[in-house]
């Protein structure tokens, strides 16, 4: 209840719906390496313009992005 009224559920419903992109960009971003959120949005969508050998390059796509979309997978699972 907020000032006496319940939460309207579609809008609650909205707004987890919208935060699951953010969360999931989050959980790129953050870790014990830090990688700039413009470096993650470039290997995202140009990864081959990168060394292969380079160090956020491997960790983005070989840990994080694999991490993330299995969470997100495993979180779809769980719907009815």
């Amino acid at each position: 209840m907020v000032n006496g009224k319940w939460i309207n559920s579609k809008c609650v419903m909205t707004l987890l719906i919208l935060s699951i992109p953010i969360f999931a960009l989050l959980n790129i971003i953050v870790g014990s390496v830090a990688i700039p959120i413009s470096e993650v949005f470039n290997i995202l969508l140009h990864p081959d313009s990168y060394d292969p050998s380079d160090v956020n390059l491997l960790i983005v796509m070989n840990t994080r992005l694999p991490q993330t979309l299995t969470a997100l997978a495993c979180g779809a699972g769980l719907n009815r």
